[in-house]
C-alpha cells in the first residue's frame, strides 16, 4: 500500500473504516421445481413485491428492496464465458438500518401474518 497512489483519499487506511449507514441483507432463493420459470419470475416481480412493500412498517425498516432474477439463459451466458453461476433463481436484497431493527420488524404482527 505504501506505493499506491489513492484516487479517493477517503479510502486510505488512515481515513478509518468506510462503514455504510445500513446493513445489506441478501436472501438467495430457488423456485419450487413444479413452478415454471416464467410464472415464478412474474409472480415474484409483481405479486410478491407488492405484498412485501405493502407490509405495515416496511418503509420504516427497509430503505431499499431489490430483486435480482436469474434465468436459465442468464446462467448459460455466464457458463459460456467461463463463469460459474450460483445455484439460485434469484436474490432479494434489502437495506435496513440495523440487524436489530430488521429482527424487530420480522417479529411484528404484520410481518408474521404474511409468513
Amino acid at each position: 500500500m505504501d506505493k499506491h497512489r489513492f484516487t479517493f483519499s477517503e479510502l486510505r487506511p488512515e481515513a478509518g473504516f468506510n462503514r455504510q449507514p445500513y446493513v445489506r441483507l441478501l436472501i438467495f432463493i430457488n423456485k419450487r421445481k413444479d413452478i415454471p420459470q416464467e410464472k415464478f419470475h412474474t409472480w415474484w416481480r409483481s405479486v410478491h413485491a407488492d405484498l412485501a412493500v405493502a407490509i405495515e412498517g416496511f418503509g420504516g425498516h427497509c430503505t431499499r428492496y431489490v430483486q435480482t432474477h436469474t434465468t436459465p439463459a442468464d446462467k448459460a451466458a455466464l457458463t459460456k464465458y467461463g463463469m460459474e453461476p450460483l445455484p439460485f433463481d434469484g436474490m432479494g436484497e434489502m437495506h435496513v438500518k440495523s440487524l436489530d431493527d430488521w429482527v424487530e420488524f420480522q417479529k411484528s404482527s404484520a410481518f408474521v401474518k404474511l409468513g
